[in-house]
């Protein structure tokens, strides 16, 4: 979408549900898919590639769509959450948007939908990232040795209500 690579990881143990999603992207050149059939495959990819979003089966063997989310929230809060579910688990719902899953599908769900959702998501990411090396290197420019992520939401809006006002 914006000529640059945007990774996205699929986490489902079954493999037709893969293959359907993947007919989403395949026409997006921008789109690099990583498919895990596990949550552990899943965590593996994560940390060997900068993944965007993941799109992620919340019923699966041993670790579950939801402890996936979970581990992903506290190990990487840069990647965006999708969770899909074939049962009525929308009484989770609540708890899915607590560990930071940003959209919740229910199976089936159109193709079309999914790949609007992942990208808002990638834009949203790409935005927030190429606003923070904006800050950063206005920040260096002004003298100030700034770490936009670490300041609590008051100093942003401080800072950036100081450079709004430079004329």
């Amino acid at each position: 979408m914006y000529g640059i690579v945007e990774p996205i990881l699929i986490v489902d143990d079954d493999k037709m549900v893969q293959e359907t999603i993947l007919l989403a992207f395949e026409n997006d050149p921008d789109k690099k898919c990583f498919v895990a059939d596990s949550a552990q495959m899943a965590l593996q990819i994560i940390e060997e590639n900068d993944i965007f979003v993941v799109i992620t089966d919340i019923k699966m063997p041993e670790l579950d769509g939801i402890e996936l989310c979970k581990i992903i929230s506290q190990m990487e809060s840069s990647i965006s959450l999708i969770a899909m579910t074939g049962y009525k688990d929308v009484e989770k719902t609540p708890d899915l948007i607590n560990i930071g899953v940003s959209y919740f599908l229910e199976k089936p769900f159109k193709l079309e939908e999914l790949k609007k959702l992942t990208d808002k998501l990638v834009s949203d990411q790409i935005l927030q990232e190429l606003e923070q090396r904006l800050i950063r290197n206005v920040a260096k420019h002004e003298n100030h040795d700034l770490k936009y992520r670490e300041l609590s939401q008051k100093e942003k809006i401080n800072f950036l209500m100081q450079l709004a006002n430079k004329d």
